[in-house]
């Protein structure tokens, strides 16, 4: 049997059972869509997830706030410790 042979018999059996033909495509491109929205959507997700954390501000730096015995004191200036400075 040469190629040309079996190529036209895979064709005539692809027109001879047309339905099992058609639900087997539409399975395939069903399959390939969700496949796309899923990894689409991963990817979405994470870019959000990464734009909101790098609207709270640097994630490096903590701004620790002592405890101030004196109530008058309104605005106490905190201590800031930038991680990428620190090499402990």
């Amino acid at each position: 049997m040469s190629i040309a042979d079996i190529f036209s018999m895979a064709v005539r059996n692809l027109f001879k059972r047309k339905m099992r033909t058609f639900l087997t495509v539409l399975g395939v491109v069903i399959g390939t869509a969700s496949i796309v929205v899923m990894v689409s959507l991963g990817i979405g997700m994470n870019n959000n997830f990464k734009n909101s954390m790098e609207q709270m501000g640097d994630l490096l730096v903590a701004n620790i706030y002592l405890p101030w015995q004196d109530s008058n004191v309104k605005n106490p200036n905190p201590v800031t410790i930038d991680a990428r400075l620190w090499k402990g």
